[in-house]
């Protein structure tokens, strides 16, 4: 059992848990979609409304903020 609640998913081929985020009130992404400029922001399309992450934890790496998770990973 985890200590912290999360939502996971895949993303690249990876399991990507997400600790925080916060809603944005627009939905210009598809759902499934994400956008990020690979240096601040990574954000996800859902049926209702965009998601900006800003806690997240890839697999095998530790839990941190989304600037760091940025700095060294690639977008495909």
């Amino acid at each position: 059992m985890s200590p912290h609640p999360t939502a996971w998913c895949k993303f690249n081929n990876e399991i990507l848990k997400i600790f925080h985020v916060n809603k944005i009130t627009t939905n210009h992404l598809v759902s499934g979609e994400f956008k990020s400029d690979g240096k601040k922001y990574l954000h996800f399309g859902t049926q209702t409304s965009d998601l900006a992450i800003t806690s997240l934890q890839i697999q095998g790496k530790k839990r941190m903020p989304v600037e760091e998770f940025l700095k060294g990973y690639r977008m495909n």
